[in-house]
């Protein structure tokens, strides 16, 4: 139950930066889950992206759009 709400809480912070159109966003994540957001995938405003997740079974979107992408 507590992972449940942790992802939950996680999964909404997320969105928000990234409706916030953010340029940077690094997640540090201390939980085994299947992977971040899908709307990082498409984000339009995202320079710069960072992610640390102990168990990342990344599930990648077929469609992905990230023009302003310069790190990963």
């Amino acid at each position: 139950m507590r992972d449940a709400k942790y992802r939950e809480a996680l999964l909404t912070l997320i969105s928000a930066a990234l409706s916030c159109k953010v340029q940077q966003l690094e997640i540090l994540a201390d939980c085994a889950h299947r992977s971040p957001h899908d709307a990082i995938f498409t984000c339009k405003t995202l320079v710069s992206f960072k992610v640390f997740w102990p168990i990342l079974d990344l599930k990648v979107p077929e469609s992905i759009c990230l023009p302003n992408l310069k790190a990963l």
